[in-house]
């Protein structure tokens, strides 16, 4: 999965890390993060909650930063529910759908 935010933002233009082609594997325990020069994994308790537009899941931690997951990088409309599940599993009431 690849994301580019569109327009001449300069805090994502001087940082090499947000234009690297990334892979992301959601898990009930955890989210594995691999980059060329990042292997992480992510406990779901990072997170405090999420938000669901037409295109894209946020989700929050509590230092006021967003993990943003396009709905179109899943290769499939079943992993997207299976996703969807797990947001409101992991979320419950704090996963809000515009």
């Amino acid at each position: 999965m690849r994301q580019s935010p569109q327009g001449g933002n300069r805090p994502y233009n001087s940082q090499t890390k947000y234009k690297d082609e990334y892979r992301l594997k959601f898990t009930p325990d955890h989210i594995e993060f691999k980059t060329s020069a990042i292997d992480s994994t992510i406990d779901w308790g990072f997170y405090n909650n999420s938000w669901e537009t037409d295109e894209f899941f946020y989700l929050f931690n509590t230092q006021r930063t967003v993990s943003i997951i396009p709905k179109r990088a899943f290769k499939n409309d079943s992993d997207l529910s299976g996703f969807a599940r797990l947001i409101s599993e992991k979320f419950g009431d704090n996963a809000v759908k515009k």
